[in-house]
């Protein structure tokens, strides 16, 4: 028994000294190995950057291997809930119906009106509920309460107020383009009040279902501005240059034609005390302008029409506030040509072509031209399938969808 003891000690010895002499070989390769792993580490040949997990997979995972998800942290989307269908109304945020048919008999129809009144220095804004198709709040051009109502209700942080002005001169049909007009500024451009300069409103069922659709439309009534200066305003086109004009600087906020477009927003331009944009070389397209209230830029065009004559013809309109705009670069933002393109020498990209307006934040559509020189009917019918500039604008606004309609049958 003893000598087992002996020879297991001497066993022991002579491992151990083979354990220390072979160590090294052992120790270098192994440290070579690491060395090379982290170069290559480095060299992002090793180790690549992990690919998104594709949507089927990560929703699999979450079905069946939902312990899994939780415990590794993966990224898993969430289900999209599908459009809800627009029913009885044009498109929101909430809902798309691409080529849904409206009806425009809203006789029977409640609707809200927004109506507000000032009694001793305080101003009360409520909603009226009425069934009355035509019914709108009215209120004179001039009225303080109409001035305490901007100020306190359209106030804000931006230098031009969110109030969209539109001057509306004799009786006149109000027609699709117009419709279109005032449905993108309630839609896309969301003012706190749309004050229709006029001495008589629209008529027709497009203006019908328009009522329906916005509580915050307001008939500011006013007469037509037959003298400028002492001179007469044979034009009701240049009387509507007048008033508009006469609107900004009384109230401020952004004027429209009632054939111009929003296409998108333009709060973006509210931080200037004025913007134009250009139409041709050397006119400004006064189909859009924006303006704080009493803008220095405002009173120069309207002082300009101290010269005005009959004869003139629209060199007030446009060559004019040009010249004071390229002379008055600090009061006036230019915005280049973004809110009448394509102009009027160039109605065949709106009405025959497919023009990209994908940079336009409005577009005038020039609707008297569009009349004489295009026979197409531009209709809620009609745009479904009209393959052109003009048409993919109106899908856009009615459906919120540019593409053309499928055919039926």
């Amino acid at each position: 028994m003893p000598s087992t003891g002996r020879r297991t000690g001497m066993f022991s010895k002579i491992q151990f000294l083979l354990l220390i002499l072979g160590l090294p070989s052992l120790i270098i390769p192994a440290f070579l190995v690491l060395l090379m792993a982290d170069r290559r580490t480095n060299n992002h040949e090793l180790f690549l950057q992990p690919k998104p997990m594709d949507t089927n997979v990560a929703v699999t995972m979450r079905t069946y291997a939902p312990n899994i998800v939780r415990d590794l942290k993966i990224p898993v989307p969430a289900p999209i809930p599908p459009m809800k269908r627009c029913t009885n109304t044009i498109w929101s945020e909430d809902c798309r119906d691409p080529c849904h048919k409206y009806n425009l008999l809203t006789k029977e129809r409640q609707r809200k009106q927004m109506i507000f009144s000032c009694v001793k220095n305080k101003l009360n804004i409520r909603t009226l509920f009425t069934k009355k198709p035509k019914y709108i709040f009215k209120i004179q051009f001039k009225d303080s309460c109409l001035h305490r109502m901007t100020d306190k209700y359209c106030d804000d942080d931006k230098a031009v107020p969110n109030i969209v002005h539109y001057v509306w001169f004799g009786k006149m049909n109000f027609g699709f383009t117009h419709f279109l007009s005032f449905l993108s500024v309630f839609k896309i451009q969301k003012p706190c009040l749309i004050l229709l300069h006029a001495d008589y409103v629209p008529q027709g069922s497009l203006w019908k279902y328009f009522l329906q659709i916005a509580p915050n439309i307001v008939h500011v009534q006013r007469k037509q501005p037959k003298k400028i200066y002492k001179t007469k305003i044979p034009s009701i086109e240049h009387r509507a240059d007048i008033a508009k004009l006469d609107a900004l600087k009384e109230y401020g906020g952004i004027y429209l034609d009632t054939d111009e477009i929003i296409l998108k927003s333009l709060d973006i331009f509210r931080k200037f005390e004025a913007t134009v944009s250009l139409e041709q070389n050397g006119t400004v397209a006064n189909s859009l302008i924006m303006a704080r209230r009493n803008a220095p830029f405002i009173k120069l065009w309207m002082e300009s029409y101290r010269t005005y004559t009959r004869a003139d013809g629209s060199k007030h309109s446009n060559m004019v506030p040009f010249q004071l705009a390229r002379n008055s670069k600090n009061r006036v933002h230019i915005a280049e040509n973004l809110f009448a393109t394509p102009n009027s020498k160039d109605l065949h990209k709106i009405y025959r072509d497919n023009f990209d307006w994908s940079k336009n934040y409005a577009i005038h559509m020039y609707t008297r031209l569009h009349d004489h020189f295009f026979d197409e009917k531009f209709s809620m019918e009609t745009i479904q399938t009209m393959n052109n500039t003009a048409g993919a604008i109106a899908r856009h606004i009615i459906y919120g969808s540019k593409d053309l309609c499928p055919k039926k049958g």
